[in-house]
């Protein structure tokens, strides 16, 4: 394991709680039926709430179960084809 300065720990954890925010918030999305009524403000209401509570607590009322190996799954691939498809784009431009 590799040891952090303080600074760079506290860092890190913001980028892997960013990154959980993401997975989550897009998982949630595509896991919501088509036009599930309230969904954007409860969206909203789950990102204004910060740090406030454990991410399970402040992600159920989306839906998500943080603890299901499928939720992280299909939000990777998610997260997975926007990049494939940003570094097509790329390639493309650059040609």
């Amino acid at each position: 394991m590799v040891e952090l300065h303080p600074a760079h720990d506290r860092y890190a954890r913001l980028c892997v709680c960013l990154c959980v925010w993401r997975v989550a918030g897009l998982g949630a999305l595509c896991a919501a039926p088509a036009g599930t009524q309230g969904f954007a403000e409860r969206y909203l209401e789950a990102l204004r709430s910060g740090g406030s509570a454990y991410p399970h607590h402040i992600l159920a009322p989306l839906g998500v179960d943080l603890s299901d190996p499928t939720f992280w799954t299909d939000g990777l691939a998610l997260v997975d084809g926007f990049l494939t498809e940003t570094e097509q784009e790329s390639a493309a431009l650059t040609r």
